[in-house]
């Protein structure tokens, strides 16, 4: 992707490459037409870059997101003996 320009030379920052200056593209999120999933290195790279992407993408990842996390459960069950590491917030029934 094509970099903002730097018309009077006084970007503070030299050796960080400028924003993109579209935002991110169908072709370049999903570059397989037939699939829904996006690219997400792709994504990942153009939003450290500082890109934007579309009002429309953001709505779609939001709700593609959305979808999966509703379709998981919310409590998981285990059997013993458990280890567990980390903090549950006191969540343990």
């Amino acid at each position: 992707m094509e970099s903002l320009a730097d018309p009077f030379g006084d970007r503070v920052v030299t050796d960080y490459p400028p924003p993109p200056i579209e935002p991110l593209s169908d072709e370049l999120l999903y570059p397989n037409s037939s699939s829904k999933v996006p690219d997400w290195k792709t994504l990942q790279s153009h939003l450290k870059r500082e890109g934007k992407i579309s009002k429309a993408h953001f709505v779609k990842l939001i709700k593609d997101a959305s979808d999966i996390f509703k379709s998981e459960p919310n409590l998981l069950q285990f059997e013993e003996p458990l280890v567990m590491v980390g903090d549950i917030h006191g969540q343990l029934y």
